[in-house]
C-alpha cells in the first residue's frame, strides 16, 4: 500500500461532500441543513460563502443517530455499570434483581471480551464507516441468561482491576434464591494468573476455565497489531501495520496468528487499486488528519459474518514482484485460486501492472468441503 499525498488526496476526494451532496443523501433541504449545522448536529469542516463541505463520516454518524444504528444486533445486558471503582450497595442491589449466576467472564483485554460476543458500539467515536467498540472486563451471567456487566473488575495481572474481580466474585449471593457455592480460593487465584477466565457453576461445584488470549502474548514484542470495529453489522478485525516487504510476511503472520478470527472463510474482495477500495470505504482514517489513511485490498469474509482486513505491499505504477505472496495469503484460507471462474482474471491479472485492473475480484469457497488450515493443522499463540 500506498503512504503518499496521492493517498490522502484519494481520501479527500472520497469523504468531502457539497452540501448539495449531503442534501440528497439525507432527503433535506438546504435551509434543514444550515439549521443541522447550526445547532452542531452536523457541523460542516469548511464554511464558506460560495458553499460549505461536509465529511462524509460526519454525515454518517448523523444518521446513525437519527436512525439508531448504532444499537443493531448488539447485545443488551439487563445493567451495565461503566464505573471504574466499585460500588458494593450498587452491586448487591443489581444482584438481588438477577438470578442465580452460573456464568463468570473475566478479561485483561476489551478486544478478547469483543470476540465473545460482549460489546458496545462508543458512540463518541466514528471512523468513517467503521464504528469504535467498546467491552466490559467482567460478566455475570444468570440462569435465564441475563448478564451484568462491569467495568472496574479485570483478569491477568496483580492489581486493583484483579482484586476488584475478586471482591466481587467473593460477595456473590450466599443464602436465598439466587445463593451460590463460594468460589474456592484456588480457582479465584487463577485470575491473577491468566488474561481470560471462565467460571461456570457445575451444579453444585464451580469449574474454571482459563484461556489464552488472541491479542496478546507473554512476550508483547511478538504481538500482531490488529484492531477490532464495527462495520455494516459486524465485526471487523483490521491490521495494523503496512507490512513491510513485498513477499507480505508481516500479512501472512498476520493472517495465521488471528485466523481462529475467520476460523470458516467463505468468501474474498480483492481492490486492484487503492482507489477503488477507498470508494467503499474500505479504509481506516484514524490517522489521515497529517497522514495517509490506512487502505485494506484484501477482505476475507467468514461464515460467521466476520471480516479480515489485509493491508498488502503492493505499488499500482509498478509491477506485482511477488504473485505467489498473494495466491498464498488466498490458499492458507483455502481458496484455490487456481479454480475455474477465479483463475482466468485472478492469475492473468498476476502478470500485468495493478493499475491495468478496476474492478474487484472476488472468490467463494465451500467451509464444510475444504476446511480452513487453521482448523486442520492448529494455530499456536
Amino acid at each position: 500500500m500506498i503512504k503518499d499525498q496521492n493517498t490522502f488526496k484519494l481520501f479527500l476526494k472520497n469523504n468531502l461532500l457539497y452540501a448539495s451532496e449531503v442534501t440528497k443523501i439525507l432527503e433535506i433541504s438546504r435551509s434543514t441543513l444550515s439549521l443541522l449545522k447550526k445547532n452542531g448536529e452536523l457541523p460542516a469542516v469548511i464554511e464558506s460563502t460560495s458553499g460549505d463541505i461536509f465529511l462524509k463520516q460526519d454525515v454518517r454518524a448523523y444518521l446513525d443517530r437519527k436512525n439508531k444504528l448504532a444499537s443493531t444486533n448488539l447485545p443488551t445486558p439487563k445493567f451495565h455499570d461503566t464505573k471504574t471503582e466499585l460500588n458494593q450497595d450498587e452491586l448487591q442491589q443489581n444482584l438481588a434483581k438477577m438470578g442465580r449466576i452460573e456464568t463468570i467472564y473475566a478479561y485483561f483485554d476489551q478486544d478478547d471480551a469483543i470476540i465473545d460476543g460482549f460489546y458496545f458500539i462508543d458512540d463518541d467515536k466514528q471512523l468513517g464507516a467503521l464504528k469504535w467498540l467498546q467491552a466490559p472486563r467482567l460478566i455475570l451471567i444468570d440462569e435465564y441468561g441475563e448478564q451484568y456487566w462491569l467495568h472496574c473488575g479485570t483478569a491477568g495481572y496483580i492489581g486493583g482491576g484483579s482484586r476488584r474481580t475478586e471482591e466481587i466474585l467473593q460477595s456473590l449471593p450466599s443464602e436465598g434464591p439466587a445463593a451460590v457455592p463460594e468460589i474456592p480460593g484456588e480457582l479465584i487465584e487463577l485470575i491473577f494468573k491468566h488474561h481470560i477466565v471462565k467460571f461456570v457453576l457445575d451444579g453444585i461445584e464451580w469449574r474454571c476455565y482459563p484461556k489464552q488470549s488472541m491479542f496478546l502474548t507473554k512476550n508483547l514484542k511478538e504481538k500482531v497489531p490488529a484492531s477490532l470495529y464495527w462495520y455494516n453489522d459486524h465485526l471487523v478485525l483490521l491490521q495494523m501495520t503496512t507490512p513491510n516487504g513485498e513477499d507480505n510476511e508481516d500479512t501472512m503472520q498476520m493472517l495465521k496468528h488471528y485466523s481462529e478470527f475467520i476460523k470458516n472463510p467463505v468468501s474474498f474482495i480483492f481492490y486492484p487499486n487503492i482507489e477503488e477500495a477507498m470508494k467503499v470505504d474500505r479504509f481506516n482514517p484514524t490517522d489521515s488528519l497529517f497522514n495517509s489513511p490506512e487502505v485494506y485490498q484484501l477482505i476475507i469474509k467468514d461464515i460467521s459474518g466476520r471480516e479480515l482486513w489485509l493491508a498488502l505491499d503492493i505499488y499500482s505504477q509498478s509491477p506485482f514482484h511477488k504473485p505467489q505472496s498473494l495466491k498464498a495469503l488466498l490458499e492458507y484460507c483455502g481458496f484455490n485460486v487456481n479454480e475455474q471462474g477465479i483463475s482466468g482474471r485472478f492469475i492473468e491479472w498476476l502478470k500485468v501492472r495493478i493499475s491495468n485492473n478496476t474492478e474487484p475480484i472476488q472468490g467463494t469457497r465451500d467451509p464444510v468441503r475444504l476446511p480452513h488450515k487453521a482448523i486442520r493443522y492448529g494455530i499456536k499463540y
